[in-house]
């Protein structure tokens, strides 16, 4: 259960956090809330977020265009550092890889999240895990931007 509960998109929202600049706050957000930290956040800090929740439009689409593919290392570090229950995205999604019944399916989803050389929004790995990870179009659009804006 949310500590605050208002349907998010959690990546989108992260972003909006950092707009505001408050993206170094210690948040867990998932679709359905504030999963921790929300206690741990002075009044000063809960009002600032609120105002984000309030300002919070999870069908936003931002103005950058949604690449098709990222290089593989700039998605995972944004799933590496993409708060998901009491992990990261990347966690998850190695999870929902090794729950993968098919022995088959399961080795080359693994192989893929580990050597691929990139990360396509459409490709087979994205569209398997997406749902059973429970990201929504506007959170693989704003995991995929945000991963294409990194300079490395």
């Amino acid at each position: 259960m949310a500590e605050y509960n208002v349907a998010l998109s959690p990546l989108v929202f992260m972003d909006e956090l950092k707009a505001a600049g408050l993206g170094a706050l210690p948040l867990s957000v998932s679709k359905d809330g504030i999963e921790a930290g929300w206690g741990g956040l002075t009044t000063l800090q809960r009002n600032a977020v609120q105002t984000v929740i309030a300002a919070h439009n999870a069908a936003k689409v931002a103005a950058a265009p949604v690449p098709a593919e990222v290089p593989l290392f700039k998605a995972r570090f944004i799933m590496a550092r993409t708060p998901r229950g009491s992990g990261t995205l990347l966690t998850a999604v190695k999870a929902a890889i090794a729950a993968i019944p098919d022995e088959a399916e399961r080795s080359l989803a693994s192989e893929a999240l580990e050597y691929a050389n990139t990360l396509s929004r459409n490709g087979r790995l994205v569209t398997m895990l997406a749902p059973a990870l429970g990201l929504s179009d506007a959170d693989l659009d704003a995991l995929f931007r945000t991963a294409a804006a990194i300079k490395a």
